[in-house]
């Protein structure tokens, strides 16, 4: 497997990794690279690091863990503005090595993705968003697994907490997202959706959620869909059924009124 030289895109699936680093290495002009389900190296890259100015959006999916380690701890990337991470196996992708990549090339990043999330721990997946201080687009996809809803309902706790008292660790937790994206099942933190978008930093936060079940009161519901009435950008898809939660709220509530 070589390059052109001239690529500024390559997608490659299952492919080992001493023949992935080589064509990252001779792709000088390299701006988007999307790596699946890569195999351990058939050679030795033990002293492999690469620097690598122009990718700024990298995709490291269906990694096994010592093989997402040295991808990550071989390459240094500048540049890195968007960045999409999903394994199979527990820790990999929320572990020290994601978090020291992150502290040392996570101050440009403005979107970042994670899949196949395995049973996280809420401060290790906190440890790696405050990695990306500057984060303004997020999306989190549990395929599943019902355990990432704990760390999402903790997520939406700490952005719903009064500004003054987001001190220390908590200061800069997101302080700049635009927009968060959720697929998942069993949330529960629904309370927290209206006193996020209270405050001022907020107003202009998007959230988006496919989810079962959507269990959320009428009297929560109603306030839900009034604040999508003054503007805000929040949908609430029941993934049961693929309907939008919050206006077939409202037209039930419609339909009951004229009833």
């Amino acid at each position: 497997m070589h390059s052109n030289g001239l690529q500024r895109q390559v997608e490659v699936h299952g492919a080992s990794l001493d023949e992935i680093l080589q064509v990252i290495r001779e792709a000088p002009l390299l701006e988007i690279c999307s790596l699946t389900d890569i195999s351990p190296p058939t050679a030795d890259v033990s002293e492999t690091i690469i620097y690598h100015p122009h990718i700024r959006t990298l995709a490291l999916l269906e990694m096994r863990r010592e093989v997402f380690t040295k991808i990550v701890n071989s390459l240094e990337l500048p540049s890195l503005k968007s960045c999409s991470f999903s394994s199979d196996f527990p820790d990999t992708i929320t572990g020290t090595d994601a978090v020291a990549f992150l502290k040392r090339f996570g101050s440009g990043l403005t979107t970042f993705e994670l899949y196949h999330l395995q049973a996280p721990l809420f401060e290790d997946v906190k440890q790696l968003l405050q990695a990306a201080p500057h984060l303004q687009r997020l999306n989190l996809d549990t395929y599943g697994d019902d355990s990432l809803s704990l760390v999402i309902d903790n997520i939406l706790e700490h952005m719903s907490a009064p500004p003054s008292l987001q001190i220390g660790d908590n200061a800069s937790f997101l302080s700049e997202i635009q927009r968060l994206e959720f697929r998942g099942s069993k949330l529960t933190a629904w309370a927290c959706i209206p006193l996020i978008f209270r405050w001022p930093h907020r107003k202009l936060f998007s959230l988006d959620i496919e989810t079962q079940p959507v269990i959320i009161s009428d009297d929560l519901s109603k306030e839900l869909v009034q604040l999508v009435d003054q503007g805000i950008k929040l949908r609430i898809e029941d993934s049961s059924n693929g309907k939008n939660y919050l206006e077939m709220f409202r037209k039930r509530g419609i339909l009951e009124a004229t009833n």
